[in-house]
């Protein structure tokens, strides 16, 4: 096939296209003005044009008569002619259509006066600020009225004198009237259409008349043609109006722009069929492009075609025209799916993708096995990526025949279809036994064999593909031939391997020939051995034993799976074949599984031997031998012989498993088993050790005696013989003497275990249970001593007392150690105290030298034992020991007696030093004076001892007698010791008692801080300590000690007496020190928290002490006394001092006001305040947010009394505002109070934005506002202000009042609206004001009369299928209001105002008319329609397509009628879809009304679906229900309208006729009976009428029968239909016809009649070919019949000549036969025998190995479920370390980032310093320093 057709192709065949159908260059324009005139004009028209003026004046004169001074006045002279006159009188000239010589004199006097044919004034006017619409129609009336009255030669005349503006604005009435010489005159000159709209419409209009192309193309190739988009819109309009192709050709060639409104003249003439007219708009000069082009193609493909060819031709002129892309694409989707094939073969010969929609063509063709229409699609010339190739290929249909597959496949393969598609279909091809599409896929050429030049290349399918499915699915379908194909396809090792197993399921000859083919591939592995497996599987007689001999020779795997395949033999118990097995070569690993097999599943012992000894060799060494072995220990009684076998030749270890062999012989009860073992196994130590252990566990007796002879032959492990030696004494002891036998103890002890092994246990033990027999033994065995020290504790805890006493002595004559013995009597000191016996044995032996057996004598008080022991061991302990037993003495016992007695047994004993001291100090505190004296006495005590801790102890107790008999002893008592008394003093409760001390001290020299520090103490004390301070002051206290505190307490306790001593108010003696001024400042900080009372005496203490404060602090003092309890005694005494209330913000004085200290305040304003000072005060006093504060007669004080001290600012207007919050309410006369103070002083009404004022007309207060306005607000303030008047609720009055009182303040230059501006809480004023008042027209009179726009703009939702609010203006607002909130009169107001009627909205393209039809306003209407004249109000389209004329047609009634009566008259433009409307509701009149104003009835309506106004009222007349009788009657009416006036029937909508949209309608029966009543019967079986889905032709009957849902109104519906002699028509376009098909064509008919006689051909072809075959079949019986017999009479003759040579050597044979006979009999007799004692042999074997199976399958099971439990624990595990793994992972990134923060932040804290250093350095060397420079790091340094 040729190439695609290039764009200059296309073109040449497009012009070839148009040249074909006619459309040609259009001849040049005939000129429209026959004739030039020069001149009208005469000496007559001269003569007459004077009288018309003559006339004309004396008329005025008489209608107008002048005043008789004026005419006393008046000249006798005639007045020249004003230019006035003329004028007028040539208008009248033009109105009476006077002679054009007239007209032309009276123009020439206008020119020559100076006049001016387009300007009747020739005066300027007065108020010449505003030229009104008027005056300029009035420029240009004569001229408009010459061309009217179609005066051609006064328009002659005028024309030349006439501006361009009046020839333009009267060339629309000449194009109106047809008045071709008009026309000629005007563009003549310099008319334009193009200037004005009312000149474009003209022009739409005249092309779309279609009667007058000569007017058209005149103006078209004027000076001034009409604009290229009004040329564009009637080129749309010529093209839906029948007839006017030569007006399109026109246009077309002219600025005619085919992509206007997206190619809607092209879609247009394509809906209509108008092929004359596509082609020259195609070959026009501005041709439809692109996306137009596209959407036009597409327009002609969504519409239904009766005729192919003319489709054809339409789709080849747009695709030479240039439309490409997916619209193309979809459309040979759609003839695709037609089986159009003409169309396809066109579409693609130019360019059609096949890859759109990810080539959904090619895929369906290939889905529906359509080879035919795939090769039409897949051209050579046709681009198909491989990808969509491969993806088209996976939809080929399973059930496909042969040729269709290969031709599919052929084609895709072409265009590189590869990948799973192609392996797919390969798979496909195998299942279908499809050989041809097989060798197809699998031969790289589509010529088939090896490449040659010329061939195509293509990709092959994978046999390989899923694992091989292809191979699997020939080979379990037992095709022999394809296997061979499908392996000569080299299929993978790894596609043999997976494929290979699936023989195993066929028969056995199958299965051999199939495996024969895969092993000659050299095929190995696995998958031969799992076969070999299966097929060992199966037992004898089933078993396939050549196919297991195949299997070996091709090297099959016998170790497959661990061995599973000679296991499997093992557990049948075959040796024959196990035999066969092992020699190929068994390995280790499965020897050792079959010796596990054997050992474990085989429980005759004779074949378990035998089995083992075929497969023993191969397994020698393994674990599964020493497994195996283990196995035969633990089965009772042992199998010796196997067990045998298994140590010699198996190699089994004894040592396996840590010596389990040897630990099991050691358990069983035959001796000799332990022998055999030890003889033949060689076990190593360990193992020894093992089972000496496991013999451990046996309980005494004589075979475990002989067993431990055995086993102690072999070991030499002392320390196991000795842990033997402790486990048999502790296992003896627990038993009975008769059950007892000690040889085993023996043996043990004679073998060399160890009595000391273990610490002694064996020993202590034997002690614990008193057991004399065994101690015996063990103490002949010479314990150690540290066995010895180990016993002891058990010897002490023997609870009978002479045991106790005789196994203690036993081991202390045994040798035990002296310390241990020395532990052995601290023991039975302290648990037998009362056993002297034991304890004096003990002592004897005992090293005491610790002390720690007489410190537990001391600590249970027994005097008795502590003088044994000091008189046993006495000498062996140290001073240190009876020292600290001294001490213990003191502290522990509590009997005075008896620590006096135990204290002198010490001292004798040697006790002395310090600790003697110790006690003296304890005796001292206590008060024991006989101890005293002895410690004094005999021990050597001193008073200094710690210090003179003796003292302090005195001081402590409070004794003063003690105290000064120990200071009377004349020792030298250092001063820190009498301070350290003076210190323990201040513990003494009775304050006497501690006075009484502090004088002793004090006396003795005490002085410094001890004493200053109970100053403090003292003043704690109040009035009960004064003595105490008196005292302390007296010997020099300092009262400044740590910073005052005691005074600072005595202040904060209002302690005055102990306060006014130490500030030395009062005096005490020569020695008393005086506070610093410090200390007084802290007691007067601590005075501010005192009672008002304390607070007043302790400062005037202070001040009496002479204290002077700073400026700051008396003005700290002056806030707090404010604060705290207010004291005016305090704050004239502060004032005095010279405090101030001004520092601090006047913190003071602001705290004065807002507490409202009236007298305070008074005081502080008698002092001089500066102004900054007062309105800050103020400011903060009277703060909005605590109005309810403030608010009263105090805080009105408050403010008056800051106000006349001069308080001015901001807070003035705060407090204003807070202020007119609460009018209103409970306080509204203190309110006003307020408002009158502030308002009669300095308050400024601008603050914030003038919220006062925004108050105040919340409020809607009209003397505060009145009150806020004398303050002369600004224009900022105003506006914010005014517009919450509105929302204050008034009434009407008040609220105009209001308004009046703004707007008389605004009276001046600028008005209240002039100064309004945007309020960021409301709308604009006007809209507002509406809001709240929408039906008051006086304040919206009030609000325009102020100044305020009357069209301003707001943003609003118009539509709520468009959420997004649109600019609006004020009049279209006021109509949106729901339910008719707005007035008329407002709107009327707004209208007359000058409120533009003709605005539209953005976005849904709204206008007031739309909005007040939608409302039913129709004087609303009639007033926009009046006030809108001359401008474009009516044929304004919205968003959804309607104009108001549609919206009016759908209000309905007689309102909807006035409306558009109204609408009418404004000569709205035609077909906006108001007649389908006015249809669509039966509004007969309204139709009628329509049609006279010029709509078509067949305007294919967008917004209606693109119906008819038929076809509306089919479809949707009755959407609601059911129709009552007398909408039956206006249907009928409406429908009869309609046809009459021309509606065509056969106008189809969205591919259905006006019946078949009946037929759906929503009162089907009623609407199809009046459709056909009215004229459709005569049309009912017409071609229109019928319906195609693309693939069947339905009459109306079929169908209602087969495309309509069943329903209650079927029935109806067809005896309806067949009532009006409708037909039966149902038959398919192309291909075969159904069944029942009925009224074919004839065509159709005969084609079918051809395809069925060719069925009935091939049907009979192939009976007698059966029959054919029939008849060969019997001649070929007969044939072979003749041929047996002839072989059987030949075989009989043969035969017969055989028996008389058999008979001849007969005789010859009968002896020699008869001893054979016996010798027979012999041997079968031995045979049957044999054969019987193997058969019982064999069902013993087959029952063995089937119990033996099922053990084992068993244990498999368990294991199974024991590996599952512990892998999935397993995973749990793992799962967790890798949780706990990642946790870590993100704790070690988290402290990696936190370190790499940390480092950056170290790294930019270094760079900050060194830029800081660098700094730094330049500024000390530009200074002239030098200097080291020291930086430091900012920042985290860890």
């Amino acid at each position: 096939m040729a190439a695609l057709p290039g764009l200059e192709e296309r073109r040449r065949q497009l012009q070839q296209l148009a040249v074909a159908w006619g459309v040609v260059v259009p001849p040049p324009c005939v000129p429209l003005i026959e004739q030039q005139w020069s001149t009208f004009r005469t000496s007559n028209d001269d003569r007459s044009a004077e009288e018309v003026l003559q006339r004309r004046r004396k008329e005025a004169e008489q209608h107008n008569p002048q005043s008789g001074l004026r005419k006393a006045f008046a000249s006798s002279k005639r007045k020249p002619w004003d230019p006035r006159e003329i004028y007028d009188a040539l208008d009248e000239c033009v109105t009476t259509s006077c002679r054009a010589g007239v007209a032309e004199a009276l123009v020439l006097k206008l020119t020559s006066t100076g006049g001016n044919l387009n300007i009747p004034h020739a005066k300027k006017p007065l108020l010449g600020r505003r030229k009104s619409v008027d005056s300029v129609a009035e420029r240009t009336s004569i001229l408009q009225k010459a061309v009217e009255r179609r005066e051609r030669d006064l328009v002659a005349v005028l024309v030349p004198h006439a501006d361009t503006n009046a020839s333009h604005r009267s060339l629309p009435i000449a194009i109106r009237n047809r008045d071709g010489a008009i026309i000629g005159l005007l563009l003549k000159h310099g008319a334009s259409a193009a200037q004005t709209k009312e000149g474009e419409n003209a022009f739409t209009q005249l092309c779309t008349t279609g009667d007058r192309q000569d007017l058209v193309q005149a103006i078209l190739q004027s000076d001034g043609p009409p604009s290229p988009s009004c040329v564009s819109e009637a080129m749309v309009g010529a093209v839906a109006t029948p007839g006017c192709y030569d007006t399109v050709l026109h246009l077309s060639r002219s600025t005619a722009d085919g992509n206007h409104r997206s190619a809607a003249a092209l879609k247009a003439a394509i809906t209509l069929r108008e092929r004359q007219a596509v082609l020259a708009i195609l070959t026009g000069r501005k041709p439809p492009s692109g996306n137009a082009l596209n959407e036009a193609f597409q327009e002609l493909f969504s519409q239904p075609s009766p005729d192919p060819g003319e489709k054809m031709i339409l789709t080849k002129a747009l695709l030479c025209a240039g439309a490409s892309g997916d619209v193309v694409a979809a459309a040979l989707i759609q003839a695709c799916e037609s089986e159009w094939h003409d169309m396809v073969e066109l579409l693609v010969r130019y360019g059609a993708s096949v890859e759109y929609q990810d080539a959904e063509v090619v895929r369906k063709a290939v889905s529906k096995g359509q080879s035919a229409l795939t090769d039409l699609l897949l051209l050579k010339t046709t681009t198909l990526i491989p990808f969509y190739a491969s993806d088209c290929i996976k939809y080929l249909p399973k059930n496909l025949s042969p040729n269709d597959r290969h031709a599919l496949l052929k084609a895709l393969l072409k265009k590189g279809a590869a990948g799973q598609g192609v392996d797919e279909a390969l798979v496909d091809a195998v299942t279908a036994r499809d050989y041809m599409a097989v060798e197809l896929l699998l031969t790289p050429h589509i010529t088939g064999g090896p490449a040659i030049p010329g061939s195509v290349g293509h990709a092959t399918a994978s046999v390989d593909y899923h694992d091989g499915e292809a191979l699997k699915i020939a080979v379990t379908s037992r095709d022999i031939q394809m296997v061979k194909r499908l392996i000569d396809g080299t299929p993978s090792s790894k596609t043999l391997s997976m494929v290979f197993p699936h023989t195993w399921d066929l028969p056995p000859t199958d299965r051999y020939q199939s495996a024969t083919i895969f092993l000659a591939t050299g095929l190995t592995g696995s998958c031969i051995a799992s076969t070999l497996q299966k097929a060992v599987a199966v037992k004898p007689p089933l078993r396939d034993d050549n196919f297991i001999d195949l299997l070996l020779s091709h090297k099959a795997d016998v170790n497959f799976d661990d061995g599973t395949i000679v296991v499997t033999a093992i557990r049948h118990g075959d040796a024959e074949l196990l035999g066969r097995l092992a020699r190929r070569r068994i390995s280790p690993g499965t020897a050792a599984a079959g010796v596990r097999a054997a050992a474990f599943g085989v429980i005759d012992r004779s074949l378990r031997l035998g089995l083992m000894n075929v497969i023993i060799d191969a397994a020698t060494g393994t674990e599964d031998v020493c497994s195996a072995m283990v196995h035969v220990l633990e089965t009772k009684p042992v199998d010796t012989k196997l067990m045998g076998l298994l140590l010699t030749r198996g190699k089994a270890s004894v040592n396996y498993r840590e010596g389990v062999p040897l630990q099991l012989a050691v358990a069983d009860p035959n001796p000799a088993v332990l022998g055999h073992i030890l003889q033949r196994g060689q076990p190593s130590p360990a193992t020894l050790d093992k089972g000496l252990m496991a013999l451990s566990d046996l309980p005494s007796s004589a075979p475990k005696a002989a067993k431990l002879e055995m086993l102690v032959r072999s070991t030499t492990n002392a320390e196991l013989l000795s842990k033997l030696l402790v486990d048999e004494v502790l296992a003896l002891i627990n038993l009975p003497g008769e059950q007892r036998t000690l040889a085993v103890l023996k043996i043990l002890l004679s073998s060399g275990a160890d009595i000391n092994a273990q610490s002694g246990k064996a020993l202590c033990g034997a002690i614990s249970k008193a057991d004399t027999p065994i101690c015996d033994l063990l103490f002949e065995a010479r314990p150690s001593a540290a066995s010895l020290a180990q016993c002891m504790p058990y010897a002490l805890n023997i609870s009978d007392p002479m045991d106790r006493l005789t196994f203690t002595k036993r081991a202390v004559q045994a040798g035990a150690p002296a310390l241990e013995v020395n532990t052995a009597l601290i023991h039975a000191v302290k648990k037998n105290p009362d056993d002297i016996s034991l304890i004096t044995i003990l002592a004897s032996r005992a090293d005491m030298s610790d002390g720690e057996a007489l410190a537990s004598a001391v600590q249970q008080e027994q005097t008795a034992i502590v003088e044994l022991l000091l008189s046993a061991g006495g000498k062996k302990c140290s001073a240190a020991i009876l020292n600290t037993n001294l001490t213990n003495a003191m502290t522990k016992i509590t009997d005075r007696a008896r620590r006096l007695e135990m204290c002198s047994l010490l001292l004798l004993a040697g006790a002395s030093g310090p600790c003697v001291s110790e006690a003296l100090v304890r005796a001292a505190a206590e008060g024991d004076i006989a101890l005293g004296t002895v410690l004094l006495e005999k021990g050597g005590a001193t008073v200094e001892h710690q210090d003179g801790k003796a003292i302090l102890e005195a001081c402590r107790a409070g004794a003063a007698d003690v105290l000064a008999m120990l200071l009377s002893t004349g020792a030298d008592i250092k001063n820190m010791t009498l301070a350290q008394g003076f210190q323990a003093a201040t513990e003494i409760g009775d304050l006497v008692k501690r006075a009484d001390v502090f004088r002793l001290l004090l006396n003795s020299g005490v002085a410094g801080e001890v004493v200053d520090a109970q100053l403090i103490s003292a003043a704690r004390y109040g009035e009960r300590g004064e003595t105490l301070v008196e005292l302390l002051l007296k010997y020099g206290a300092d009262a400044n000690y740590k910073e005052g505190e005691a005074v600072q307490t005595a202040a904060r306790s209002a302690i005055l007496g102990s306060l006014a001593l130490m500030l030395g108010v009062v005096t005490v003696g020569d020695r008393q020190k005086k506070p610093s001024r410090v200390t007084i400042s802290k007691a007067l900080k601590v005075s501010w928290k005192l009672s008002r009372e304390a607070r007043f005496r302790v400062i005037d203490l202070v001040f009496k002490a002479g204290y002077a404060m700073k400026d700051e602090q008396k003005h700290l003092s002056l806030i707090t006394a404010v604060q705290n309890e207010p004291d005016l005694r305090l704050i004239e005494l502060l004032l005095k001092q010279g405090a101030s209330p001004l520092p601090n913000g006047c913190q003071c004085l602001v705290e004065t006001a807002k507490r409202q200290l009236l007298d305070a305040l008074a005081l502080f304003l008698e002092q001089p305040i500066p102004q900054v000072n007062l309105d800050s005060t103020f400011r903060q006093t009277f703060p909005p947010e605590l109005a309810q504060a403030w608010l009263s007669p105090k805080g009105y004080a408050i403010a008056e009394m800051l106000l006349k001290k001069g308080s001015r600012g901001e807070g003035l207007s705060l407090m204003l505002s807070a202020v007119i919050d609460v009018y209103g309410g409970e306080q509204d006369d203190l309110a006003r109070r307020f408002v009158q103070l502030l308002t009669d002083h300095e308050v400024n009404v601008d603050h914030d934005h003038g919220i006062v004022l925004q108050n105040a007309s919340k409020k809607a207060d009209s003397e505060l506002i009145q009150q806020l306005l004398d303050r002369n607000p600004n224009a900022h303030t105003i506006s914010m202000a005014f517009p919450y008047i509105f929302a204050a609720g008034l009434i009407e009055d008040d609220i105009l009042a209001l308004i009046d009182l703004f707007a008389e303040y605004c009276s001046g230059e600028e008005r209240l609206g002039d100064i309004a501006m945007s309020h960021p809480e409301f709308k604009p004023v006007l809209f507002e004001a509406i809001s709240h008042y929408p039906r008051s027209v006086k304040i919206v009179q009030a609000l325009l009369d102020a100044g305020f726009y009357h069209d301003q703009k707001i943003m609003h939702q118009v539509m709520s299928e468009h959420r997004e609010d649109e600019e609006v203006n004020m009049l279209l607002w006021a109509l949106l209001q729901p339910r008719k909130m707005v007035s008329d009169s407002v709107l009327d107001l707004l209208i007359r105002r000058g409120a533009r009627v003709d605005f539209q909205t953005r976005i849904s393209g709204t206008t007031p008319l739309m909005t007040a039809v939608q409302t039913k306003r129709k004087d609303i209407v009639n007033a926009i329609l009046i006030a809108g004249v001359g401008l474009d109000v009516v044929d304004i389209v919205d968003a959804t397509g309607n104009t108001a004329l549609t919206l009016a047609t759908r209000v309905g009634g007689d309102i909807g009628a006035t409306m558009m009566d109204s609408i009418l008259l404004a000569e709205p433009s035609k077909n906006d879809g108001s007649l389908h409307v006015a249809a669509r509701q039966l509004n007969l009149a309204a139709v009628r009304a329509l049609v006279e104003h010029g709509h078509d009835v067949d305007f294919p309506s967008p917004i209606h679906g693109g119906r008819s106004a038929l076809a509306e009222v089919c479809c949707n007349a009755s959407h609601a229900g059911p129709l009552t009788v007398a909408q039956q009657k206006d249907m009928e009416k409406t429908m009869m309208y309609l046809l009459d006036n021309g509606s065509d029937p056969a106008i189809q909508s969205d591919g259905r006729s006006v019946l078949l949209l009946a037929l759906e309608s929503g009162d089907p029966v009623q609407t199809t009976r009046i459709l056909l009543k009215v004229g459709m019967w005569k049309h009912v079986n017409a071609e229109f009428n019928n319906y195609t889905d693309g693939t069947c032709i339905y009459s109306p009957t079929q169908y209602v029968l087969r495309i309509m849902p069943q329903s209650d109104t079927t029935s109806e519906l067809l005896t309806l239909l067949r009532h009006n002699r409708a037909k039966d028509t149902y038959y398919a376009l192309t291909g075969p016809q159904p069944q029942d098909a009925i009224n074919l064509p004839d065509e159709l008919k005969r084609s079918e009649h051809l395809r069925l006689e060719r069925l009935a051909r091939i049907t009979a072809e192939t009976e007698d070919h059966q029959r054919s075959l029939a008849r060969t079949k019997e001649a070929a019986a007969l044939q072979d019949a003749i041929f047996t017999r002839r072989a059987q009479l030949e075989a009989t003759k043969a035969r017969q000549e055989t028996d008389l040579l058999r008979d001849r050597g007969a005789v010859e044979d009968e002896l020699f036969a008869r001893s054979l006979h016996r010798k027979q009999l012999d041997y079968d007799a031995n045979i049957q025998y044999e054969q019987n004692l193997a058969s019982a042999g064999a069902r013993r074997v087959r029952q063995l190995g089937e119990a033996e199976m099922e053990v084992q399958e068993k244990k498999n099971r368990l294991m199974m479920d024991f590996e599952r439990q512990l892998g999935g624990e397993r995973f749990s595990k793992e799962q967790e370390m890798s949780t706990l793994r990642l946790k870590e992972k993100r704790e070690v990134d988290r402290l990696e980032g936190v370190s790499d923060k940390r480092i950056m932040g170290r790294l930019e804290a270094q760079r900050n310093l060194v830029e800081k250093q660098d700094g730094l350095a330049s500024k000390l060397v530009g200074a002239g320093a030098n200097q080291k420079q020291i930086g430091y790091v900012v920042g985290e340094l860890d």
